[in-house]
C-alpha cells in the first residue's frame, strides 16, 4: 500500500515559527494580507497542514490497508478513510488466555483502562464459569453481563465475536443480559461466608443468604426443565426469611428448586427464621432437603409456608424440624405442601402442621416421621381448616405433649382409618362446624 501525503518541514532545526509563536501568529486567524510573507510563518502553515494530512494518510494505509493517494481526489481518499473505520481495526482482536482467564492485545495499545472503553473480541474457547480479562498487560478484570451479574457457563461460545466494554471496575459484556438458560443440571452456592453484594452464586464465590439466590433464579435463570440446586456450601445457621415470590422460568413439579444442606449432617445445616412466613414460596416449585429448620422470635409464624396455587414445597429427605416460635408446616391459600421422605421433629412449636383456606399438606404413605424427646405443641399437633391434610399410612415414632388434631369448617384430615390416637400428643382431638377427621 501507498501513502502519498508527506509531511513538509519535519528536520530537525526547520525553518518555522516555535508553537507559542505560531499561536500567537495574528496571520492564523486573519490570513497574510498583501505584500511579502515571512518564510518562517508560511513553514508553519504548510508543516500544520501536511503532518496531518500524512497521519491521514498514514492512517488508511497502516490500518485500513487502502492506498492514500495525491490524485486531487476528495471523494478517493474520503472512501478510502470510511472504509478504514469501518473495518474497525484498532478495536478488535483475537483472544488468548484460557477459557476462565482471557487475554487480548489491542493495537495500539491504550494507555490505560478507562470507562467507556469499547472493543470486540474474538473467543477462543467456551467459559465453564466466571471469567476475567487482562487487555494489554492492564491487569485482570472480572467480565461481567451488562445486567450487572457475573457470567455463567457458556456465556462466551468458541468463535463468537463479542463486544465488551470497560464500566471502570470490569469488563460488561455488551448486550449479554436477561434470562440465562439452562443446558444441565446446574448448582447455586450459598455460605455463612459469602457476599450478596459481591458473590455470584458459583463455589469459589458464594452468595451470604438463600433469598439472594431466590432473586436471581427468579430474574435471570430460565431451567428449561433442567434441575436447579441451592447448596448450602458450609455447616453452619442460615438466618432470614426466605420468600420464592416470583415464578422461576422452567421449573416445575417435575424439577423443583432443591435448597441442599447435607443429608446426612442435617443438624448442622440450620435455616432458621427471625420472623414472618420463614422459607415460603408463592409462585414456585421447592424442594428442602437435608436441614434443620427452626423459628426464634415472638413473630416467626411458619418455618415453610406454601401459599397461592403456584406455592410448592416438598420435604425431601434428611430435614429436621427444631423449636419454634410459630408453626412447622403451614400451606394456606391453594398452597400445596408434599411430604415425600421421612423426616425428625425435635422441637415443638404452636402447631406442627396446619392447612388452612384451601391449602393442601400430602405425606407420601410408608414414610416415617421420627419424634425426638416430648416436644410440645401448644395448640395442635395437626390443624385443618377449610383445608386438608391427607397422611394415610405414615408411620408417627416418639411421643409429644398437646392437643393431636382439629379440623374446622369442613377441614378434613385423613388417617384412613388411623384412629383418635394416630397422631403425637397428649390430648384429644376434636372436629367442629363440618371438619372431618377419617
Amino acid at each position: 500500500m501507498t501513502n502519498q501525503y508527506l509531511p513538509f518541514a519535519t528536520a530537525g532545526g526547520a525553518n518555522v515559527l516555535a508553537p507559542s509563536d505560531y499561536s500567537s501568529l495574528p496571520a492564523r486567524l486573519s490570513g497574510f494580507s498583501s505584500g511579502t510573507a515571512l518564510s518562517v510563518q508560511l513553514n508553519s502553515v504548510w508543516r500544520q497542514s501536511s503532518v496531518a494530512a500524512a497521519m491521514l494518510g498514514q492512517f488508511i494505509e497502516d490500518v485500513g490497508g487502502f492506498d492514500a493517494l495525491d490524485d486531487g481526489s476528495v471523494d478517493n481518499l474520503l472512501l478510502s478513510f470510511k472504509r478504514t473505520i469501518q473495518g474497525g481495526q484498532t478495536n478488535y482482536v483475537a483472544a488468548g488466555g484460557t477459557p476462565n482467564a482471557l487475554t487480548a492485545t489491542l493495537s495500539p495499545a491504550p494507555a490505560s483502562l478507562f470507562a467507556g472503553l469499547i472493543f470486540l473480541l474474538k473467543i477462543g474457547s467456551t467459559n465453564t464459569g466466571t471469567a476475567t480479562l487482562n487487555l494489554n498487560g492492564l491487569g485482570a478484570k472480572a467480565i461481567i453481563r451488562a445486567d450487572g451479574y457475573a457470567l455463567q457457563a457458556g456465556d462466551l461460545p468458541a468463535g463468537a465475536i463479542v463486544c465488551f466494554a470497560y464500566d471502570g471496575t470490569s469488563f460488561q459484556v455488551l448486550g449479554l443480559s436477561g434470562k440465562l438458560v439452562l443446558a444441565t443440571d446446574t448448582t447455586f452456592y450459598v455460605s455463612t461466608a459469602g457476599s450478596d453484594s459481591t458473590g455470584d452464586g458459583s463455589s469459589a464465590a458464594p452468595w451470604a443468604t438463600i433469598q439472594k439466590a431466590a432473586d436471581f433464579l427468579a430474574e435471570y435463570v430460565d431451567a428449561a426443565g433442567f434441575n436447579i440446586t441451592i447448596q448450602l456450601a458450609v455447616a453452619g445457621t442460615y438466618n432470614g426469611a426466605v420468600s420464592f415470590s416470583k415464578p422461576i422460568a422452567g421449573v416445575g413439579n417435575g424439577n423443583p428448586v432443591v435448597i441442599l444442606g447435607s443429608v446426612g449432617s442435617a443438624a448442622s445445616y440450620i435455616v432458621q427464621n427471625t420472623s414472618g412466613t420463614g422459607l415460603a414460596s408463592s409462585a414456585s416449585v421447592v424442594k428442602i432437603s437435608g436441614l434443620t429448620i427452626i423459628g426464634t422470635g415472638s413473630t416467626a409464624a411458619a418455618c415453610i409456608t406454601a401459599s397461592t396455587t403456584g406455592g410448592i414445597i416438598k420435604i425431601g429427605a434428611g430435614v429436621i424440624f427444631g423449636a419454634t416460635q410459630g408453626t412447622h408446616m403451614l400451606a394456606y391459600y391453594g398452597g400445596f405442601i408434599n411430604v415425600e421422605a421421612s423426616y425428625t421433629i425435635a422441637g415443638g412449636g404452636v402447631i406442627h402442621c396446619s392447612a388452612a383456606t384451601g391449602g393442601i399438606i400430602l405425606f407420601s404413605q410408608l414414610i416415617t416421621v421420627t419424634v425426638s424427646g416430648t416436644p410440645a405443641f401448644s395448640s395442635y399437633f395437626v390443624t385443618a381448616v377449610a383445608a386438608a391434610i391427607d397422611c394415610r399410612s405414615v408411620t408417627f415414632s416418639g411421643s409429644a405433649t398437646g392437643t393431636r388434631y382439629f379440623a374446622n369448617v369442613g377441614g378434613t384430615i385423613n388417617t384412613n382409618g388411623g384412629g383418635a390416637n394416630y397422631f403425637p400428643g397428649s390430648g384429644a382431638g376434636s372436629t367442629s362446624n363440618n371438619g372431618t377427621y377419617v
